[in-house]
């Protein structure tokens, strides 16, 4: 008697017949839950495709009320936004106790959105996929604080894992340290052996890129060669690297080999904060500081095939070239950004109000399935003698 457990709700036949009868009324309502969020920009800024990442606590106490793939995400209009799953945690009812989302929003200056995550507990719902509805293939934020993995916001488990590579010399064998940086938290390196790694995957070697940084640099010259921001390659011949050159004490940007060097002109003061963006395509490669455009060429470079691990602080080509500094909210995307997209990432981020979750009903899909299978003679055992009733289900 399933189907008969699945209609035998509160709700007696006779409102049916009634004009504008709430679902509640006919049994065919279940519980939800909302929780609404407030997001607001106060940079006076355009915010385009402007990335979100929201912590968002479910069911603390574990009573059983998210099912993960019951989540979704509305605007104010209840239009649907696509979303990943950044990380989570579930009760050992295999149900989800909290979790961090990732999104994209627009914003416009000054301006508030409203947000409603929705969440309930059937489990016959199944997992909506969003693919590729954003270009942001890595997003490190550094706001963990503490251990040695930087999660990927972007949703793409590029993760980072902290390194100390040397354990023989007096740097105190500790991995880049915790610190405050420009948002939140931030890493700090000691210009010695710290370093971060991401693993390879193929969607950190795209045709088209904007790399996007903000770096708090101590000193450039501590390494008489060069010193490393980012880099993925397997010799000098291949792959990407942003560093600094002693040869023109500038930052320099090797895009398919050294052959396609690129010295930008330009060196970052130390010990202030600069925002760097390192935008490529088929036109050429561009070089923003705190979203303004510094230089430009039309040197496109090569293709980047390398199959070699990403590194922040140290470069991937015989270990070497330490950076000595902070570094802050990297973010590489598989398509060039404009120039509008380049000034909205300098911007503080978006300011995010989560509010505490509200129990509502909705129409349950479980309970109208039922009734539309269920048979006549099925239906009047369930609800007894004494009603006529006739049931009709359309498509939308």
């Amino acid at each position: 008697m399933e189907l008969t457990n699945e209609i035998l709700t509160e709700g007696k036949p006779e409102n049916w017949e009634k004009e504008n009868v709430l679902p509640g009324k006919i049994g065919l309502t279940s519980s939800a839950f909302l929780i609404p969020i407030i997001v607001s920009d106060e940079s006076g800024y355009e915010r385009i495709n402007e990335p979100v990442s929201i912590e968002v606590e479910f069911d603390v106490n574990c009573k059983n009320l998210a099912w993960k793939e019951s989540v979704r995400i509305f605007d104010e209009n209840f239009n649907e936004i696509p979303f990943k799953f950044v990380n989570q945690t579930f009760c050992s009812s295999g149900f989800l106790q909290k979790a961090i989302l990732f999104f994209e929003l627009n914003v416009s200056a000054n301006s508030t959105r409203k947000i409603q995550v929705f969440f309930h507990n059937l489990t016959k719902i199944k997992s909506k996929e969003y693919s590729n509805f954003s270009n942001l293939v890595l997003w490190l934020k550094f706001d963990e604080g503490y251990g040695n993995l930087a999660y990927d916001f972007s949703g793409n488990e590029n993760n980072g894992i902290l390194y100390d590579a040397n354990n023989s010399n007096n740097d105190g064998n500790t991995i880049p340290q915790w610190v405050d940086g420009k948002f939140g938290k931030a890493l700090s390196f000691d210009g010695v052996d710290d370093y971060v790694e991401i693993s390879h995957t193929r969607n950190l070697e795209p045709e088209d890129i904007t790399i996007i940084m903000w770096i708090y640099p101590t000193q450039w010259n501590h390494n008489p060669i060069a010193t490393a921001l980012l880099t993925k390659r397997v010799s000098t011949e291949d792959g990407y690297f942003i560093f600094w050159y002693n040869t023109t004490n500038t930052l320099n940007w090797d895009w398919g080999g050294n052959a396609y060097r690129w010295n930008t002109g330009y060196l970052p003061s130390l010990d202030n904060w600069s925002c760097l963006s390192f935008v490529r395509n088929s036109s050429g490669r561009m070089f923003f500081v705190n979203g303004e455009l510094i230089a430009f060429t039309s040197n496109s470079g090569n293709n980047v095939t390398t199959g070699s691990v990403l590194r922040i602080g140290m470069d991937t080509f015989q270990d070497q070239y330490w950076y000595k500094g902070i570094i802050d909210e990297i973010k590489i995307y598989n398509r060039a950004l404009t120039e509008e997209e380049i000034l909205s990432h300098y911007q503080q981020p978006l300011s995010i109000k989560i509010f505490p979750k509200t129990q509502i009903s909705l129409i349950s899909f479980e309970k109208v399935e039922a009734l539309r299978n269920i048979s006549y003679e099925l239906l009047k055992d369930v609800l007894k003698e004494g009603y006529d009733f006739r049931i009709e289900i359309y498509e939308k």
